[in-house]
């Protein structure tokens, strides 16, 4: 890719973070709605747009886009899904074990729904994930939500806007398959 192109999408991406982050205003001691007590609670973040594109947007602030991922069953709670969105290219994604440079981590209930990070009892959060010369460093983001669509026998379909800080945001689609453990 050529300066101008990488230039005019690093634009076009900080706009609509802008636009995005308008309307979210963090309130770090408004209570969640469970009663769970002080949570990280973005007030507005309802109001955040999915992006109608594959999920992409800066992790570690560099370009990122999602080329893969994969929901699996989570050990310890049949609810729940791991998720992984990474920006490696894999053909067979339920039989990788590598993960990306850049990665998203996270765990949803296994059902269609609106999650919203940092909310309701197990306190939802996202990790960045960055591997660099061989040392991963984690970031950890309460601020954020998933629109799982749909979930089939084979795959995963949903939205998500996850942001860390204006270095780390992740906006769009995805569609992943989902693998068994």
């Amino acid at each position: 890719m050529n300066s101008v192109k990488i230039t005019l999408m690093k634009l076009s991406l900080a706009i609509a973070v802008s636009l995005s982050m308008a309307c979210a205003k963090k309130n770090e001691s408004k209570n969640d709605s469970d009663g769970g007590g002080n949570a990280n609670v973005v007030e507005g973040i309802e109001s955040v747009e999915y992006m109608n594109q594959p999920a992409q947007g800066l992790i570690d602030g560099q370009l990122w886009v999602m080329n893969s991922g994969t929901a699996k069953p989570n050990f310890m709670d049949p609810k729940q899904f791991d998720f992984q969105f990474s920006d490696k290219v894999t053909t067979d994604p339920c039989q990788s074990f590598q993960f990306g440079e850049k990665e998203i981590l996270t765990q949803l209930p296994n059902q269609v729904g609106e999650f919203f990070l940092g909310q309701g009892e197990t306190m939802k959060s996202a990790t960045f994930f960055v591997m660099k010369n061989g040392v991963s460093q984690n970031q950890i983001s309460m601020v954020g939500k998933f629109n799982v669509q749909e979930v089939t026998a084979q795959e995963v379909i949903g939205q998500m806007f996850v942001y860390g800080d204006d270095n780390n945001i992740v906006n769009g689609t995805f569609r992943i398959p989902l693998c068994s453990r």
